[in-house]
């Protein structure tokens, strides 16, 4: 399994490129007993658009779902290593996932079904950006 990842970053030689996001030897494996990633090391730039790329199944979406914890809800049984944010391990079970999903987003290529009820994908967004109103999220579902 090969991903591979480029990062383009603004080129000034007065401003110093900081890692943003640091993963080391993270390795995801799932119920069904497929290792998704083995010990994958990366750095991030801060300020830095970076693109994975690879061969279907390689990896990519775990490693994503896996930087805003959207694998916790995923049938994951083995996730070791870890992803600095800002220097603080987002991997640490104490972390506020709500608070990290605002801070670290994914862009898919095509619609993504999260492992919930109907009501519960439609109204995601909504919770994460604060709403709370049952009237409401009834509403707009």
């Amino acid at each position: 399994m090969v991903i591979s990842a480029e990062t383009k970053t603004a080129s000034s030689s007065s401003q110093e490129v900081t890692d943003k996001i640091v993963i080391e030897k993270l390795s995801v494996a799932y119920s069904d007993g497929t290792e998704s990633l083995k010990e994958i090391s990366l750095a991030i730039p801060d300020r830095a658009v970076t693109v994975l790329f690879g061969p279907a199944g390689g990896g990519k979406s775990t490693l994503l779902r896996t930087m805003n914890r959207l694998n916790d809800l995923a049938d994951v049984v083995r996730l070791s290593g870890h992803v600095w944010l800002d220097s603080v391990d987002i991997l640490d079970p104490l972390i506020d996932v709500i608070s990290l999903r605002r801070r670290v987003g994914i862009v898919f290529t095509r619609a993504v079904v999260l492992p919930m009820t109907i009501r519960q994908n439609l109204t995601y967004g909504l919770e994460l950006a604060g709403e709370r109103s049952r009237r409401h999220l009834d509403e707009v579902v």
